[in-house]
């Protein structure tokens, strides 16, 4: 009797074990119910990276942000916006050092997809740029602004002569069709021109490109007021009085 109630408790123990089991993945199971349901849910993405974090599995929490910027269409995405997933998987590699390979190479190629709006690949790139400064390195930023608001400029002029031919065949979206987010940040993202001004006027060191980037700005008419202000100061400064 003593061997069956013996054998009765192990089995117990064991049962208790895979109960606890259960309930301790219960939360990733449920996640993967979810996932299955709908694989672009943003949010549900980002708390399975959590829950693996929070777990110290770091290996699996990489996992999971690397597949949910593969699965998750930036048109699609619900509970959140797509570019979120980006910079959640940058930061995870900023929290752990490896800023300078592995971060870079993520927001980099964050900076290449195709948001559902302006504003979400401005977020990216203004992320990026204020992680370049916080460490220090203020060349690398003002290279990346200056890619994010200039480098796009000569891809939109040639895709709006694309898109030119294209309304004669009575093609009305064409010119949205034909130009790229990167393009259209370039045109019209007031916010990554302002950071990017500031950063050309105050590391720049060239008066006349930092002249030319606010009468680009100007030109295309993305200067906020305070932009406008800005360059009136410095032009007073350098003693441009009739400019």
């Amino acid at each position: 009797d003593d061997d069956v109630d013996d054998d009765e408790v192990h089995d117990l123990d064991l049962r208790l074990a895979r109960l606890e089991e259960l309930i301790k993945r219960r939360p990733l199971l449920l996640s993967a119910v979810i996932l299955r349901q709908n694989p672009h849910n943003v949010a549900e993405w980002l708390a399975r990276a959590k829950i693996y974090e929070d777990n110290n599995e770091d290996a699996k929490a990489l996992e999971t942000y690397a597949d949910a910027v593969k699965s998750v269409d930036p048109i699609q995405a619900v509970n959140g916006r797509s570019h979120s997933l980006w910079l959640a998987l940058a930061d995870f590699y900023i929290r752990r050092n490896h800023f300078e390979v592995d971060a870079r190479v993520v927001l980099r190629e964050a900076t290449k997809q195709s948001f559902r709006t302006v504003d979400d690949l401005a977020s990216v790139f203004c992320f990026w740029i204020e992680r370049e400064l916080s460490f220090g390195h203020y060349d690398e930023a003002l290279e990346i602004a200056r890619d994010a608001v200039l480098r796009p400029l000569t891809e939109y002029s040639a895709a709006s002569q694309l898109s030119k031919k294209k309304r004669k065949h009575n093609d009305e979206n064409s010119e949205i069709k034909a130009i790229s987010i990167q393009a259209r940040l370039a045109r019209t993202s007031t916010k990554v021109w302002g950071l990017y001004l500031d950063l050309e006027e105050s590391l720049g060191g060239s008066l006349s490109v930092t002249r030319a980037a606010y009468d680009r700005a100007l030109e295309l008419k993305v200067a906020s007021p305070q932009m406008i202000i800005n360059y009136a100061h410095l032009l007073i400064e350098k003693n441009y009085f009739e400019d």
